[in-house]
């Protein structure tokens, strides 16, 4: 998934790409006016919408999935436990 630049090179490269595609942008949308480009490009972005949140949900139920499940920290807490009970012990 796409993010923002945390530098302020990579920020400025970020404003000029977004201040160079705009035009170009509406430029196409203007010379490729007509209802079968605008019924495809409609089609892409609700295609696209619709993956997003798909991909959303499916990682959000594997998060919910890995809850509770074991893991190294569990192992690392028994082992704690564990040194610190054999330590009380002796």
């Amino acid at each position: 998934m796409a993010q923002l630049p945390k530098t302020i090179p990579g920020k400025v490269f970020l404003a000029l790409f977004v201040i160079a595609a705009v035009p170009v942008l509406v430029w196409f949308a203007i010379m490729l006016s007509g209802p079968i480009v605008w019924a495809s490009v409609a089609v892409i972005v609700i295609s696209a919408v619709v993956l997003f949140i798909r991909r959303r949900r499916d990682d959000a139920a594997r998060e919910r999935a890995w809850v509770g499940a074991f893991s190294f920290a569990d192992v690392v807490a028994r082992k704690r436990a564990d040194a610190t009970l054999d330590h009380s012990i002796s």
